[in-house]
């Protein structure tokens, strides 16, 4: 009894390890004239395999013909050379018998496939988007449908051709470009296909183009334009949506436009740090999206001038007798020019003069004399030429005087380039001969009137002469000074009636008082009425025409056109003699 049932559990068990898995022909590929057949083998659960039996049958129809028997039980491939040769039919038909000996059905078919021909479905990308946080490129497609199917191919344009993307194989329906590519430097293109598990790929390319955006703006206006690339491998895009991130707010969605456009311009506030990007829609009826890359740009307040002061408008006095000028500001403002604008007394413009950084606290020339009364004031420009800030109006200091019977009345015009005001004014007095002046402080007041009766104060051919000093409050080392004036009870004018060039008095000038001798001019001719000097006064005549020849003895005439400090004038003309 025992016997028995072990007989019956030998034979259940047998019976439940027989073929637990059949031989399966997965593909027959065509290689030129072969074809190779690809098979996976079962399990041998009885050890005790015979052979395989390849069968073949030429086109869709008629008997199966064994083409060659396998003896290896491990052998899953085979070549059939010659498969397909010239006037035979392309169209064959396989299918494998197994044989061994697990009991009861000792023989084994796979399913009967043709030669694969055909290449496995299209597949199209359905967008290609750069990713706003990684700003890498990542493509997305549909699941191709093919039973056949093996895997992806992806592709990206690189100068000109089609090369790997890295990854550039998956079975994925979705994958990012893990290569060089740097959606922020250009638009990238990228294709792909289908390989079935012969390695046939559709004859097909469908390109797909990044949305490559990039931004200018204009400090001036305020205001930014954005310009992209149309995104390329949709017939149609319905809208472009608009992305703006503000410093480290999220990004918002800020306006729209039809898929036909592509730029969008808009304002800005200045020092904000901005960031872009946009979004094209497919004009289908499944919502696909591909977004740019990003652009960024950082604005800032523009540094305008907080100050620009004149220092001050000052006569050249003791050397000469212009105007000069000096200004300041804060060299760090982003100023592109000054411009220096000179008015009359009656606000008549004079003058306008640009000025650079380089001029700050230097002293400037202005080219006018020190005798009128100026407004002036400085206009500071920005990068976009226009006044971001202008000084307060300054004048310079103009000296008048009159002589009554050796009184002196002085009177100037307050001081008001300063906006601490002037801390005094120092008249300077003296006098001079023969355009050397001699002046020293003699009183230091702060009204803007002064008279002076002092009679024992030297005077020579010049006059008693004047100028004002201007001291600002707070800061003595900024001072203006006024034009000089020559007061005298007449301006008279005495003329020598000879002298010789190797004597006491080596050159021929008239001399006296209040004389303006660089104003003062002089004509000398000779008998026969030839010009032979015609100049200043200043210098005088030294006995020479025009060549540097000594003239002979005789007797000349003069012409003379005097001016005086106060700017009377008078004409004198009569003759004097050469003595050698």
């Amino acid at each position: 009894m025992r016997c028995i049932i072990n007989i019956i559990l030998i034979l259940v068990i047998g019976s439940k390890t027989v073929h637990s898995q059949s031989l399966n022909l997965r593909r027959i590929c065509p290689n030129g004239a072969d074809n190779n057949l690809y098979w996976t083998n079962p399990i041998d659960t009885c050890s005790q395999f015979a052979f395989n039996i390849i069968w073949e049958r030429k086109g869709i129809s008629g008997p199966f013909i064994p083409l060659d028997t396998i003896f290896n039980k491990n052998q899953e491939t085979y070549l059939h050379i010659n498969a397909t040769p010239p006037l035979s039919e392309p169209n064959s038909c396989y299918y494998i018998e197994r044989r061994d000996s697990c009991g009861p059905i000792y023989t084994q078919y796979s399913d009967t496939l043709m030669v694969d021909v055909l290449p496995p479905a299209i597949s199209e990308l359905d967008s290609v988007s750069v990713d706003i946080i990684s700003n890498r490129v990542m493509l997305g497609w549909s699941k191709n449908t093919s039973s056949d199917f093996d895997k992806y191919l992806l592709y990206v344009l690189v100068n000109g051709f089609f090369t790997a993307m890295t990854p550039s194989e998956t079975r994925d329906t979705f994958a990012v470009d893990l290569g060089t590519t740097d959606p922020e430097k250009g638009s990238y293109t990228y294709n792909i296909n289908t390989r079935d598990s012969c390695g046939k790929l559709p004859a097909f390319e469908k390109r797909h183009s990044t949305i490559f955006l990039s931004t200018q703006k204009d400090t001036c206006t305020k205001t930014y334009l954005l310009t992209w690339s149309h995104y390329i491998g949709w017939n149609k895009i319905k809208k472009y949506y608009i992305f703006k991130k503000t410093n480290s707010n999220p990004f918002e969605l800020i306006d729209s436009v039809n898929g036909n456009t592509n730029t969008y311009q808009s304002k800005y506030a200045a020092g904000n740090d901005y960031t872009f990007y946009v979004r094209a829609i497919k004009d289908s009826s499944l919502l696909i999206t591909s977004s740019s890359n990003k652009v960024r740009f950082i604005t800032r307040l523009r540094q305008d001038p907080t100050s620009l002061d004149i220092n001050y408008i000052s006569s050249g006095i003791p050397v000469n007798e212009n105007l000069y000028l000096s200004f300041n500001t804060n060299k760090n403002d982003e100023v592109s020019k000054y411009e220096l604008s000179i008015l009359d007394e009656g606000l008549n413009l004079v003058s306008t003069t640009l000025l650079n950084k380089s001029d700050i606290n230097t002293r400037i020339n202005l080219g006018l004399s020190d005798k009128k009364k100026y407004l002036i004031y400085i206009s500071a420009f920005d990068v976009c030429n226009t006044i971001s800030f202008v000084s307060d109006t300054s004048t310079n200091l103009v000296l008048t005087g009159k002589d009554n019977n050796n009184i002196r009345s002085l009177i100037w015009n307050s001081y008001f380039t300063w906006n601490k005001g002037v801390e005094s004014y120092v008249i300077y007095r003296g006098s001079g001969d023969n355009g050397t002046f001699t002046l020293n402080p003699w009183k230091t007041i702060l009204d803007t009137n002064v008279t002076d009766n002092d009679i024992n104060v030297a005077m020579l051919g010049e006059g008693i002469c004047y100028y004002i000093l201007a001291k600002e409050a707070g800061n003595s080392s900024n001072i203006s000074t006024s034009n000089r004036i020559c007061l005298s009870t007449s301006f008279s004018i005495h003329v020598p009636t000879a002298f010789a060039p190797q004597g006491i008095n080596s050159s021929f000038r008239p001399e006296g008082t209040l004389i303006d001798y660089k104003k003062s001019n002089m004509k000398i001719y000779n008998r026969w009425g030839q010009l032979i000097y015609d100049n200043s006064i200043n210098q005088g005549w030294d006995g020479k025409d025009n060549n540097g020849a000594n003239c002979e003895q005789g007797v000349y005439f003069y012409f003379l056109e005097i001016y005086s400090t106060t700017d009377e004038k008078q004409i004198k003309q009569g003759t004097f003699t050469l003595l050698r």
